[in-house]
């Protein structure tokens, strides 16, 4: 079974996750049709990818796709899951975020790293800036399909995510993934019954979820 299974909401974001990983040595296979899917490929690749193509629909169609595809490629041999959202937070963050939760169950928290650097999309003071410039005051506030309307990453989360919201600072990433990790549970125990998001960099989120995951 892959250890790795990643969520994306369409297909150019989940082939670019494929890229990534292969070039990280990790053999990824990126599946468009469940009821074609080869066995061999899920029990032997290390990482599958199953794009949903839900950007542009409902929060509710979003929600079903989503928890349907993490159904089907759920096992006790996976060790991550992973969503893969949009760059600049078009689309249904908070419903495909939440049914991931609901199906995994209470011993998952998100961690959300929505920021990447080398398009120059990064979050800065907790604010999403594309190329310098604030996420709302880019073309992307007029999108037609998934406007944004504010480019604070964590407001974002808690207008469309019916679970709590926390969020990691920069300043605090500098403190190493141990510290990281800790920071992160103490968090998640601000919401007793209910399973959180957490909002930091992709450059230590990795390292501390490592630490803190389960």
């Amino acid at each position: 079974m892959a250890e790795c299974v990643v969520i994306a909401d369409d297909l150019t974001g989940g082939n670019a996750t494929g890229v990534l990983l292969k070039n990280m040595n990790y053999q990824a296979y990126t599946v468009l049709n469940l009821g074609a899917l080869d066995k061999e490929v899920l029990e032997n690749g290390q990482c599958i990818i199953l794009p949903t193509d839900s950007r542009g629909v409902s929060a509710e169609v979003a929600y079903q796709r989503v928890y349907s595809a993490v159904s089907a490629l759920a096992g006790d041999d996976v060790r991550v899951y992973a969503h893969r959202i949009d760059s600049t937070l078009r689309g249904n963050l908070g419903s495909e975020t939440d049914a991931m939760l609901d199906y995994l169950g209470e011993d998952y928290v998100a961690i959300a790293a929505p920021c990447f650097p080398s398009t120059e999309r990064i979050v800065l003071g907790g604010y999403m800036l594309v190329e310098g410039i604030p996420l709302h005051k880019t073309g992307i506030a007029i999108d037609p399909k998934s406007p944004v309307k504010t480019s604070d990453v964590a407001a974002l989360f808690r207008q469309q995510s019916r679970y709590g919201v926390a969020a990691i600072p920069t300043n605090e990433l500098m403190h190493g993934k141990h510290y990281l990790a800790d920071r992160i549970k103490e968090a998640s125990r601000r919401w007793p019954t209910r399973r959180r998001i957490s909002i930091s960099s992709r450059t230590h989120a990795s390292q501390a979820s490592s630490k803190c995951w389960r």
